[in-house]
C-alpha cells in the first residue's frame, strides 16, 4: 500500500509539474502574483479586495488587520499551490539527476553516444543494402519491385544486434559490467487488419529463445501479460524468479539458475508499440529483452527501477521503434504483395 501511495504522488508531482510547464503564461503570471500577495495586494490593496478586515480594540483604540474569511481561503490556496509547485519542479530535476543512478550529463552520455553509434551503424547497413540492390538491378537483370520489397529481417538482425550494444552501455554499473551477448532481444509484431490474432517473429533468429510461440501464447509468459496490458506500454521484472513466482515468465531452456538459492539468473523486459496513422492501427510491435548471467540491476530501489523503466521506455525503445517500424512496414508491402498475386 505504502510503494502505491508513493508511486502516485510521484506521478501527481510530475502532472503538476507538466501542467506549469503547458499552461507556462498562467504559471508565470502566478508566480508574479504570489511575489506581490502579501507586500502590496493584501498590505495595500486587501481590505478594498475584500481580503483583509481592519479590527480596532476599544480598549486600546489600537487597529489590526486581519484576514477575512476569502483571504483565508486564497492565502491558504496560494501557499498551497506555491509548495507544489516548487516541490514538483525540485521532484522532476531530481528524477531526471538519477535515471538509473546516474548523474543527468553523465546519463544523457551514456544514453546519447551509444545511441548515436548504433543509428549510424544501422544507417550503414541500410545504405548498404540499398546500394547493392540499385547495383544488381542496373548489372544483373533484378526487377525494381524484387528491391523495393527487399526482406528486411536482415536490417533488423542489426538493429537487434545495436540495441543489445546499446543495453550493455546503458546498465553497466561500477564492477557490474554487462556484456553485449549477455541479452537476448526479441522482436515480435503482427498487422491487426489483417490477422489481428497472430504474431510474427520480425528477424531471423527465430522465438524468444527455446520457447515456441504457442508458450509465448501462454497466460503465464511476459510477453502475453503485456499484450493484455491496458494501461502501459511495458512491463518489468529485474528478477526473473519473481516474474516466474509472479506467473508472468515461463523459463526457456537457455535460463541458467542460481546455485545457492537455485533462484532464475537474469531479468526481462518487454515494450509495446502500435504504429498508426489517421487513426487506424496498421501495425503492433513488441520489443522483449531478457538476460540469462546477471540481472539488469545490481541493487536496485524501487526509484532506480522507476527510473530505469523510464529510460527504457521513452529514450531508447521509443527511439528504437520508429527505425523497426521502417522495415515492419516493409514486411507489410511483402505481405499485402503476396497477398495481391495469390488472388
Amino acid at each position: 500500500m505504502c510503494k502505491r501511495i508513493k508511486t502516485k504522488l510521484k506521478e501527481f508531482l510530475l502532472k503538476i509539474y507538466e501542467f506549469n510547464e503547458r499552461q507556462y503564461f498562467w504559471a508565470s503570471i502566478f508566480t508574479v502574483t504570489v511575489g506581490l500577495w502579501f507586500p502590496l495586494i493584501i498590505n495595500f490593496l486587501g481590505e478594498k479586495l475584500h481580503l483583509v478586515k481592519i479590527v480596532t480594540d476599544p480598549v486600546s483604540n489600537i487597529s489590526e488587520k486581519n484576514l477575512t474569511t476569502a483571504g483565508i481561503i486564497l492565502t491558504t490556496l496560494t501557499i498551497f499551490w506555491t509548495s507544489l509547485s516548487v516541490i514538483s519542479e525540485r521532484y522532476y530535476v531530481y528524477n531526471k539527476k538519477h535515471r538509473v543512478g546516474f548523474s543527468d550529463d553523465e546519463g544523457k552520455l551514456r544514453i546519447l553516444e551509444p545511441m548515436s553509434e548504433a543509428f549510424s551503424e544501422v544507417c550503414n547497413v541500410k545504405l548498404g543494402t540499398l546500394l547493392n540492390s540499385l547495383y544488381d538491378i542496373k548489372f544483373n537483370g533484378r526487377s525494381v519491385e524484387q528491391s523495393i520489397f527487399e526482406v528486411p529481417c536482415e536490417q533488423l538482425s542489426e538493429i537487434n544486434s545495436q540495441l543489445r550494444s546499446v543495453l550493455s552501455n546503458v546498465l553497466t554499473e561500477k564492477k557490474y559490467n554487462h556484456k553485449s551477448d549477455d541479452f537476448y532481444v526479441g522482436i515480435f509484431y503482427n498487422f491487426p487488419l489483417e490477422n489481428q490474432d497472430k504474431w510474427f517473429v520480425a528477424d531471423k533468429k527465430g522465438t524468444a529463445q527455446g520457447l515456441t510461440m504457442e508458450e509465448l501464447y501462454s497466460e503465464k509468459s511476459t510477453f502475453n501479460k503485456l499484450l493484455n496490458e491496458k494501461k502501459k506500454n511495458f512491463i518489468f521484472y529485474n528478477s526473473k524468479q519473481e516474474a516466474y513466482d509472479d506467473q508472468s515468465y515461463i523459463s526457456d531452456s537457455e535460463d541458467k539458475f542460481d546455485k545457492k538459492t537455485n533462484e532464475l539468473n537474469g531479468s526481462i523486459f518487454c515494450y509495446k508499440h502500435s504504429f498508426k496513422i489517421k487513426g487506424k492501427n496498421l501495425i503492433n510491435c513488441m520489443i522483449c529483452v531478457s538476460s540469462y548471467k546477471k540481472r539488469f540491476l545490481l541493487n536496485p530501489t524501487d526509484e532506480i527501477i522507476e527510473n530505469m523503466e523510464e529510460t527504457f521506455s521513452d529514450d531508447i525503445f521509443e527511439q528504437f521503434s520508429q527505425r523497426i517500424g521502417i522495415e515492419l512496414s516493409l514486411y507489410y508491402f511483402i505481405y499485402l504483395n503476396d497477398k495481391k498475386n495469390k488472388g
